[in-house]
């Protein structure tokens, strides 16, 4: 499929989605046991919107990670995504791991084929009315109410990007007083969609809840979002928003030259991760007969005992297996060179 097959397929469903209707026509919320929950936590110490997530806030909000495709089946390429707010702002990250970093910068009104994530959020009850927010890897971003492109939020909202070693990350600062005028916000409704868009395989689009009928509304589409309530899922929170391609992450450092085999290779943890498949090979093109692969449940592992011969060049790379049974692409790979004993 071309780019703009692919994105009319995609725009035109979903732009239809936010116009047209009233609330005497949306259809009764039923119970589903299926329907996602996020938590969005109150901090006291908001998160700097800079793409980098190390912030504090980051680290103790609640973590969603399970996409869906339009075929429902499971994305090439995982997507993790976290929320907060204070007094203010209400705040998201994205952790968008991805074989291939399409950033286009935008042309014209409609979102451009590039990767991008889209955030679209009802404030007030009534489907039609939500409040779109979209973003692209390169930072450039679109929003849009009631299907107008010309609406702008005020106050404006901000929106930071960057690339990494295995994807690329996004952080976004939306002022409460532009998407609400209560003080308090207690409920919303929260879609967020993925545009993983590559020249080396099919594009892919994904939603962390169901994607629903082309051109149905119905608010099923949408999971529930509440402020400053309780886990609602019951679950210990064990996986940390940490950022994939920090230096210190990574050892031995890419091209290092060292006097002895390294007891350990280490990379970054990945928060969708729950296995950990590390390839090292003489080669690389990582050919069967000239790689190793060891399966790991942290980002580390100890080869040192295993390659030979010692001296020379390797090549490095890793995969995630994450809770919901995928398997991602191999990241970048790293190399190292070990030196011949001195004499």
């Amino acid at each position: 499929m071309n780019r703009l097959a692919f994105w009319l397929t995609l725009v035109l469903p979903l732009a239809s989605l936010q116009g047209g209707h009233t609330e005497d026509d949306m259809p009764p919320r039923l119970f589903n046991p299926l329907l996602k929950r996020m938590v969005c936590r109150k901090v006291d110490q908001p998160p700097k919107i800079d793409a980098h997530l190390e912030d504090a806030a980051w680290q103790v909000s609640d973590i969603a990670a399970e996409f869906s495709s339009l075929s429902n089946s499971k994305p090439t390429n995982p997507t993790t995504w976290v929320t907060c707010h204070d007094a203010r702002f209400i705040y998201f990250a994205f952790l968008c791991r991805d074989d291939q970093v399409i950033a286009t910068s935008p042309s014209g009104e409609e979102p451009p084929p590039a990767d991008s994530v889209e955030i679209d959020l009802v404030t007030d009850g009534a489907l039609g009315a939500d409040h779109r927010f979209g973003l692209t890897a390169a930072g450039s971003r679109w929003q849009a109410r009631h299907g107008d492109r010309s609406w702008k939020p005020l106050p404006d909202w901000s929106v930071a990007t960057r690339t990494t070693d295995t994807g690329w990350t996004a952080e976004l600062a939306i002022p409460l007083e532009s998407v609400t005028t209560e003080n308090k916000p207690e409920e919303w409704l929260v879609r967020v969609l993925r545009w993983d868009i590559s020249t080396r395989r099919n594009s892919e689009a994904s939603s962390w809840t169901f994607f629903g009928k082309p051109g149905v509304r119905e608010s099923s589409v949408y999971g529930d979002f509440f402020f400053d309530s309780n886990n609602l899922s019951g679950k210990r929170r064990i996986l940390q928003m940490v950022e994939p391609d920090r230096p210190a992450d990574y050892v031995p450092d890419n091209g290092a030259m060292l006097a002895q085999r390294p007891r350990v290779i280490r990379w970054a943890e990945e928060p969708a991760a729950i296995r950990y498949e590390l390839q090292v090979s003489r080669s690389p093109d990582f050919p069967s007969r000239k790689t190793m692969t060891f399966v790991t449940s942290g980002p580390k592992a100890d080869p040192s005992s295993t390659y030979h011969p010692l001296v020379g060049h390797w090549y490095w790379r890793y995969r995630i297996r994450t809770a919901d049974a995928r398997v991602t692409c191999f990241g970048q790979t790293r190399s190292f060179v070990v030196l011949p004993a001195k004499k």
